[in-house]
């Protein structure tokens, strides 16, 4: 006999004592159907607290394939029939018996909750057609694949699947609050062509990026972080890490002025690389005949470090610098330049770059002045390395850029930009 509590939730909604079978869906590998119905005894469908459910291991055995895909024991943990927002339409909540569902089992990524009227396994909630297990799994899924791949793989919609992926990223973001920093790194990247750049600020002491957006690389776009992480955090900011782009550096002062300004390292040893590439392009343009060929398609040779050169790099390049002196010169002066971020103190750091520039006398060399001149400009920034509590991970920033550029040429672009946002900002959080 039915209890007279279903008798009556059924009756208040419109219902009759049809018999109705549970589909458990969205796993098409671990489709399990059950003949538990609506006249089944009341000892299967509405226990007493102390009972469970019996289980119907026989008919799940043969719908899943494998020992490990088995579907777990059910019990009732709640009996009671929830009303939606569908007069003709109840729910009964089962719960996973605690304890035997396994991570990375098909069978307790399946939904716990079957609607009477539509036969398919539901939740109230955001999506009513799927548990926030699964969608956690199909997020999951999303960090090694496109959407485009896991929608096909689940054979669900695309739409679903990034729904999906936002949830779980929302969920990751909410169990990992970003932190109040302390060493910052700033830098920008460019989109797409036409200038189009954002802004990204990352926590250096704890790996993590913090900011993603903006307009432009801007003042007023780097000035958003400082609005979004408030003034109280951005008194605690000891150290910021960038480029020297003045919009930035004007930014720090106003925003956070206790905070010292480092250059970043990469970004000075690029300009002069760049500075002794004006010199090998000027030595290509000044010889002529068969001398040209070796300088012809030495570029990376000229610029690359020693550890990370080959050997045939390495004779080519010792053929290059025996044919031309002015880059004989040059080289030397742009590796020797590397020690500056060795010294450990800011005299012997300044007395070091004063014998480098006057090394650069008489030495007919236009771009490494100019280089030289910019150092001196900015030598308070740059020399702000030497303080032992500066020593931080530099390298990050780049590693950050190079990541983002990834998403981006992997979705072969990103029209939502929230979306590509919160995918910056959960790339280095755990999983959940």
């Amino acid at each position: 006999m039915i209890p007279t509590a279903w008798n009556k939730a059924f009756a208040s909604l419109g219902g009759s004592r049809e018999t109705d079978m549970i589909s458990l869906y969205p796993l098409p590998a671990a489709r399990v159907c059950s003949s538990m119905s609506i006249d089944s005894p009341a000892s299967a469908l509405c226990p007493s607290p102390a009972a469970s459910l019996r289980t119907w291991e026989a008919e799940s055995s043969r719908s899943l394939e494998g020992k490990e895909n088995r579907l777990r024991p059910l019990r009732s943990g709640a009996t009671d029939l929830v009303r939606s927002q569908d007069p003709v339409c109840a729910r009964q909540v089962l719960r996973r018996r605690p304890g035997l569902a396994r991570p990375g089992d098909p069978a307790s990524l399946l939904p716990a909750v079957w609607c009477r009227e539509t036969g398919v396994a539901s939740l109230p909630g955001r999506n009513p057609y799927y548990i926030k297990r699964f969608a956690h799994y199909v997020g999951r899924r999303c960090r090694n694949e496109t959407v485009k791949d896991a929608a096909k793989e689940f054979r669900l919609d695309w739409s679903t699947v990034k729904a999906f992926e936002i949830q779980y990223m929302k969920a990751r973001l909410k169990r990992h609050p970003p932190p109040k920093p302390r060493i910052i790194g700033i830098d920008e990247i460019s989109l797409r062509k036409g200038h189009v750049y954002r802004v990204v600020v990352s926590d250096l002491g704890r790996r993590r990026p913090l900011f993603f957006g903006g307009k432009d690389r801007s003042e007023a776009s780097l000035d958003l972080f400082y609005e979004s992480l408030g003034k109280r955090a951005s008194g605690r900011i000891r150290l910021a890490v960038m480029d020297m782009w003045k919009a930035f550096e004007a930014s720090i002062r106003e925003n956070a002025p206790q905070a010292a300004i480092l250059f970043d390292e990469f970004h000075v040893l690029r300009l002069l690389n760049e500075a002794l590439d004006k010199v090998r392009c000027s030595e290509y343009a000044r010889i002529k005949g068969t001398d040209r060929r070796f300088i012809k398609g030495q570029k990376y040779a000229l610029l690359s470090s020693r550890e990370n050169m080959t050997l045939n790099g390495w004779a080519s390049l010792q053929r290059l610098l025996k044919k031309n002196k002015r880059l004989y010169t040059a080289y030397p002066l742009k590796e020797t330049f590397e020690q500056l971020w060795s010294y450990r103190k800011k005299a012997w750091a300044r007395r070091f770059f004063d014998n480098w520039r006057e090394s650069l006398e008489s030495q007919r060399l236009p771009s490494y002045a100019k280089f030289a001149e910019m150092i001196e400009r900015y030598w308070d920034g740059i020399a702000a390395y030497c303080r032992p509590e500066n020593k931080a991970a530099l390298g990050y920033i780049e590693g950050l850029n190079n990541k983002i550029r990834f998403l981006h040429r992997r979705a072969y672009g990103l029209g939502d930009e929230e979306y590509l946002r919160m995918k910056v900002l959960t790339c280095t959080l755990p999983e959940i």
